[in-house]
């Protein structure tokens, strides 16, 4: 059965207001510039596929992974028609593929309800990334918690509670906003290195790879 949070970033995404409307706007041509061709990725928390068939223009070959699995039911219909995309239903924090398999692996959004499982899910990337691949991933930045409540109010999201500093928990789900300097911390501690960032109004878009040494 389609979950509330599911049905909520559909209307999201039919109807986006100005902010989000940015945020989807620079989020793809941000993957667009860090995304070469040919490549192998992974997409974590692919959802109910809405980057898939952008990723299969770009890619060699793409894998989605997602926990729900009517996420992963709705991504099998659309992988179905794609020749170089495979999904599965796994969890992020311990994945079935090898070591160093993936040039990109881009988690859009979904970092932002990783939770406390944050660093278990980032040491996974880095162990499935190779040497000289990268890490993209999509956040909600410092500035975003109003324009977020916002749009929580807006689709009727009754039951959810703002833990402060930009943590919202919505139907037992976390979501969380974060500093740059924070970000830098977290990826720093599980042995990632930001080598580029933007600041939109309510986002951040990072490109980050693993330290060697």
């Amino acid at each position: 059965m389609k979950s509330k949070t599911i049905r909520f970033w559909e209307n999201v995404e039919e109807n986006p207001p100005k902010s989000y409307k940015e945020f989807f706007e620079e989020e793809r041509k941000f993957l667009l510039k860090h995304i070469p061709q040919n490549c192998i990725l992974l997409d974590v928390g692919c959802g109910d596929g809405r980057n898939l068939g952008f990723f299969s223009s770009i890619c060699k070959k793409v894998f989605g992974i997602d926990n729900d699995k009517y996420s992963i039911k709705k991504s099998k219909e659309i992988a179905c028609t794609l020749k170089n995309v495979e999904v599965t239903l796994e969890d992020a924090e311990k994945t079935h593929f090898n070591d160093k398999t993936f040039d990109i692996i881009a988690i859009i959004g979904t970092f932002c309800n990783l939770g406390k499982t944050k660093q278990k899910v980032l040491l996974e990337m880095k162990r499935v990334l190779k040497d000289n691949g990268f890490l993209i991933i999509t956040i909600y930045n410092e500035n975003a918690l109003k324009e977020r409540l916002k749009i929580y109010n807006k689709y009727n999201f009754k039951k959810f509670v703002h833990k402060g500093n930009g943590t919202i928990i919505i139907n037992n789900i976390i979501s969380e906003q974060f500093s740059k300097e924070q970000i830098g911390e977290i990826l720093n501690t599980a042995g990632f290195k930001i080598i580029d960032i933007f600041k939109g109004s309510i986002f951040y878009l990072i490109k980050s790879k693993k330290r060697l040494n």
